[in-house]
C-alpha cells in the first residue's frame, strides 16, 4: 500500500538450498558476483524487501553477506563476520532504528537452526513462517534472535506485515507519544451496520475462519474503520473537536471506499508482540479519506484547536479483523492464505455517515 520510503530501491530475495539446508537472503547482484553454488531456489514469489544502495540518515546500517564454507551457510547480517565466516559482499543499507510516522517498513529478524547449522535472515517475526514457506518442513529453527533493523516491505506474497507508524508507542492507539498531564486522546470510528456492508462483513467472517486454522486469535471485530485519532488534547479542545464532527456535513462529502488486501500492522513489541490483522483500503481510497480528514481538520482549526497530529502519519485506513501475537503466530503465511482465498473483497462502498465519536461524552467544554 502506497510507496516505499525514499531510497529503498534495491530488491532483496530469500532462497533455500535443499543440499546445504541453508536459507540465503541476498540481492541478485551479490548472488551473481559471488557465483553461488548448490541448488538455491527462490522462495516467496518476489522480493522479500527493498534496501538502500547508499548510506543515508534513514538507511544507516550496512547489510553484509557472509559465508561459512564448513557449514555451507550464507548469513546476512549487520555485524562483522563471526568465527568461521568470511565477508562475501556489502548488500546495501537498512534502517537501524524505526522512525515513527513512516509506513511500509518491515522488521528484519534472524533465526538460528542448530539442526542445520543455519542462520536465516527474513522480514518475519515467527519461526512458524519459515516452516510454512517450506511447505511444513521443520528446519529446527529457534524463536527469533536478533532484530537487525528495518527495510522497506517487499512485493512477495508472504510480505504482509509492516510496522505501525506509531510502533513502540505506549500512548492511545494511533498516537506516537504519551500524553502530558491534563491532556488525553480519542478516536472517531465508522461502524458499518447498514445492509450494503453485509458482503464485507461476510468476507471478514470468512477471513477469520481461515486465520483460526493458523492459531489462536483474539476477539474478531465487526466491520468498522477509524476515521481519526486525536492525540493528547485538553478535554476542552476534544469537546470542540466533538462539536465540529457533530456539525460537519458528512452527507455532502461522500467517499468511495475500496479494499485491497489483508495485512498486518505491528503495534507493540511487548508481551510477545501485538499485531493487528486488518483489511487495508487501496491507494485511491487512502488519498480520498485523507482529503476528507483535511476538510474536517480545517474546521477544527477554525474552532480554535491546534496541534492535530497528521492522519497521514498514523495507520493506513483499514477495517480491523483481529489481533495476534506476531512473534509466535505465522502472520504472513496466514494473511497469504486469506488473500489467495479472497482476492476481491467488495464493490466500492459509499461512506457518507458521521463516524461514532468516542470521546468527550455529553460534556460541552463550555465550563
Amino acid at each position: 500500500m502506497g510507496k516505499n520510503p525514499p531510497g529503498f530501491t534495491t530488491p532483496i530475495f530469500l532462497y533455500f538450498s535443499a543440499d546445504s539446508k541453508d536459507f540465503l537472503t541476498t540481492t541478485c547482484e551479490a548472488a551473481a558476483k559471488a557465483g553461488l553454488q548448490n541448488d538455491y531456489q527462490a522462495l516467496a514469489g518476489g522480493a522479500v524487501g527493498f534496501i538502500s544502495p547508499t548510506k543515508s540518515d534513514t538507511a544507516d546500517a550496512p547489510l553484509y553477506l557472509h559465508y561459512n564454507a564448513a557449514r555451507k551457510d550464507y548469513a546476512t547480517t549487520t555485524r562483522g563476520p563471526e568465527s568461521g565466516y568470511k565477508k562475501v559482499a556489502t548488500l546495501g543499507y537498512i534502517q537501524s532504528k524505526y522512525q515513527l510516522g513512516v509506513y511500509n517498513m518491515a522488521e528484519v529478524s534472524q533465526f538460528w537452526s542448530g539442526k542445520n547449522k543455519d542462520i536465516a535472515t527474513a522480514p518475519f517475526a515467527a519461526k512458524a513462517t519459515l516452516k510454512d514457506m517450506r511447505g511444513g518442513a521443520d528446519d529446527g529453527f529457534r524463536e527469533r534472535g536478533k532484530v537487525l533493523g528495518y527495510w522497506a516491505i517487499g512485493n512477495c506474497k508472504w510480505c504482509n506485515t509492516a510496522m505501525s507508524p506509531t510502533f513502540r508507542s505506549t500512548a492511545h492507539v494511533g498516537c506516537p507519544y504519551t500524553c502530558r498531564s491534563g491532556t488525553m486522546s480519542g478516536s472517531s470510528v465508522y461502524n458499518y451496520h447498514s445492509p450494503e456492508f453485509s458482503t464485507m462483513a461476510g468476507k471478514q467472517r470468512k477471513a477469520a475462519r481461515i486465520l483460526r486454522t493458523f492459531g489462536r486469535l483474539n476477539k474478531v471485530a465487526p466491520p468498522h474503520m477509524s476515521f481519526a485519532y486525536y492525540c493528547c488534547l485538553s478535554k476542552k479542545d476534544l469537546c470542540k473537536v466533538r462539536r465540529v464532527l457533530q456539525n460537519f456535513d458528512w452527507a455532502a462529502n461522500p467517499v468511495q471506499v475500496s479494499y485491497l488486501k489483508a495485512f498486518a500492522n505491528v503495534d507493540q513489541p511487548r508481551g510477545g508482540g501485538k499485531a493487528s490483522m486488518v483489511v487495508d483500503v487501496d491507494d485511491a481510497t487512502q488519498q480520498n479519506m485523507l482529503g476528507l480528514w483535511d476538510k474536517v481538520t480545517a474546521e477544527i482549526n477554525k474552532a480554535g484547536v491546534k496541534g492535530i497530529f497528521p492522519r497521514s502519519k498514523q495507520y493506513w485506513y483499514h477495517n480491523t479483523l483481529t489481533q495476534v501475537s506476531y512473534t509466535s503466530y505465522s502472520t504472513d503465511a496466514a494473511l497469504n492464505a486469506v488473500n489467495e482465498a479472497i482476492p476481491f473483497w467488495t464493490q466500492p462502498l459509499k461512506v457518507n455517515q458521521r463516524p461514532e465519536i468516542r470521546f468527550c461524552g455529553s460534556w460541552t467544554g463550555d465550563d
